[in-house]
């Protein structure tokens, strides 16, 4: 199925104005930037009371991490990870060391 067809099937799910509706995300984990902004468009336009619910059934990664936090609720298999780029902009942080977890301050 192309992209095409696929952002079809999915205006066409929205225009029945479910209650609910589930995207099952399953694959390599990643979903082309320009892809992941088309889908976020047509999932922007649903209807109010149409809740989303995103599940990751695999690791995630670049546009498709996007797609997935616009669901209201989100799941994701247990042992699955997100994964997040390293900003390109270094001049705020000159060191180029890679992000470090912080303890959270008192």
């Amino acid at each position: 199925m192309t992209q095409a067809e696929r952002i079809a099937e999915l205006e066409k799910a929205l225009a029945r104005k479910p209650r609910r509706l589930q995207l099952d995300m399953i694959g390599d984990g990643e979903i082309p930037a320009d892809f992941a902004l088309l889908i976020r468009s047509v999932l922007m336009q649903r209807a109010p009371d149409t809740r989303l619910i995103t599940n990751a059934r695999s690791s995630l990664r670049g546009g498709a991490l996007l797609v997935w936090l616009l669901g209201d609720t989100r799941l994701i298999r247990e042992d699955a990870r997100l994964f997040f780029r390293k900003p390109n902009n270094q001049a705020e942080d000159e060191s180029g060391e890679d992000w470090k977890e912080e303890a959270p301050s008192d």
